[in-house]
Order: structure tokens, then C-alpha cells, then sequence
């Protein structure tokens, strides 16, 4: 818990630049300078000296990948101390308990079911515009998954994508998909019924982020 919260105190002692660059590689998995540079509007030269610098503070790593002849490409991505900039508190209190009740199914499940009320509950206090589109703009500024970094866009008449560029239960998710499911179920309960969610991409199958496809039945 206390190294969790050094690190997120971190991120945000990080310089504006700094913090816009390592915010785009969580976004995006893995980037090369010049992509970094169309998204924060700075030169590949720019980039390539914060990135430089965040590699010597072991928050960034690249590898080179060649696509021809020429200089290889320099591919950035977070290290695992850089994925620890972002909240990752959950996971251990998750864990603890799940490994207390790892032989009493009936136990487990009524934990879930405690879990996924209570996040219900504190949705519906920020989530209750009319629309599917409405409560989706604000599920995605609800404190409730604030750590889980959400964002959507729509895709096409009545139909949406929601993405989480950070999942603090990650780290057990892979061992424990009950977690997953749960947040499915929070995001379809808090959409209400004419709203369908299917799952597009998740972390824990080497996505980059959870994606669910959203769409409105009326």
C-alpha cells in the first residue's frame, strides 16, 4: 500500500512533458518517439531526450526493431517500475482475501456479490442520464473507476467503445477472471438494460487495455 502510493505520488511530480509522454505510453502499450510526438505536439528530437531521461530513471525501456535498411526503430514502452506509477492498490487487498477463502466457493461468491453492490451503488450516485451516450459520459468521470484511466468514443449510430487504459486488479486478474467479469457486470448494470456490453480486448490477454463494445437498444 505505501510503495503503491509513493509511486502514484510520483507520476505526478513528473514534469507536464514527462507525465503526457509516460500517460501516452499506458495508452498505447508501446510507441516510437514519432508517435509520441503527433500526440503531444512536441519534435522527435523532443521526445527522444524525455524519453532518454525517463529510461535513466528506469520508467521507460525500448527495443529496436529494423524494417529495412536505415537506423532501426526505437519502440518504448513502460517497465514494470513504470506500470507501478499507476494505482495498483487493489490487487493486493484482492488477493489476501481471495487466497483467505480460496477453499469456500459460497464465501467467495458472496465477497463478489458484496464487491459488485457496492461499486453499483456508488455509480448510481454520478451515472443516471437518460441515454445510453449520457451515461456513458458519466461513468468515465465517475470516481469509481477513475484509477481504471476510462475513456469512450462513439463508433457508430448508437454504438460506442469503452476503453480502461489501466486496470489496478491486473496483477491477479490472469489468476482470478471472476474480476474481470465483475467489472462487466458493474459497467452493464450501471448502463442500464438497452444497453448491451461485449467484451472487445482485455489486459490480461496482452492487450494494451480493456476495451468492451457498448450499444444502445433504443
Amino acid at each position: 500500500m505505501v510503495s503503491s502510493l509513493i509511486c502514484s505520488v510520483v507520476l505526478g511530480l513528473l514534469a507536464p512533458t514527462r507525465k503526457a509522454l509516460v500517460l501516452g505510453l499506458k495508452e498505447r502499450g508501446e510507441a516510437t518517439a514519432e508517435v509520441l510526438g503527433v500526440a503531444t505536439y512536441l519534435s522527435v528530437a523532443a521526445v527522444r531526450a524525455h524519453l532518454t531521461a525517463l529510461e535513466r530513471l528506469g520508467i521507460v525501456s525500448h527495443t529496436n526493431q529494423r524494417n529495412g535498411p536505415g537506423r532501426p526503430l526505437h519502440i518504448y514502452r513502460l517497465t514494470p517500475a513504470g506500470e507501478m506509477l499507476f494505482p495498483q492498490s487493489y490487487a493486493p487487498l484482492l488477493r489476501a482475501v481471495f487466497d483467505a477463502v480460496a477453499d469456500d466457493r459460497e464465501c467467495e461468491a458472496k465477497i463478489m456479490r458484496f464487491v459488485e453492490q457496492a461499486q453499483v451503488f456508488e455509480l448510481q450516485q454520478h451515472v443516471r442520464a437518460p441515454s445510453v451516450g449520457g451515461r456513458l459520459r458519466e461513468l468515465v468521470r465517475a470516481p469509481t473507476f477513475a484509477p481504471f484511466f476510462p475513456e469512450y468514443e462513439q463508433t457508430a449510430e448508437r454504438t460506442w467503445c469503452l476503453r480502461f487504459r489501466h486496470c489496478p486488479l491486473k496483477e491477479i486478474a490472469s489468476e482470478y477472471a471472476q474480476c474481470c467479469e465483475l467489472e462487466q457486470r458493474v459497467v452493464q448494470v450501471a448502463l442500464g438494460e438497452s444497453a448491451t456490453v461485449e467484451v472487445q480486448s482485455r489486459m490480461t490477454d496482452g492487450s494494451p487495455v480493456c476495451a468492451f463494445n457498448v450499444r444502445s437498444g433504443g
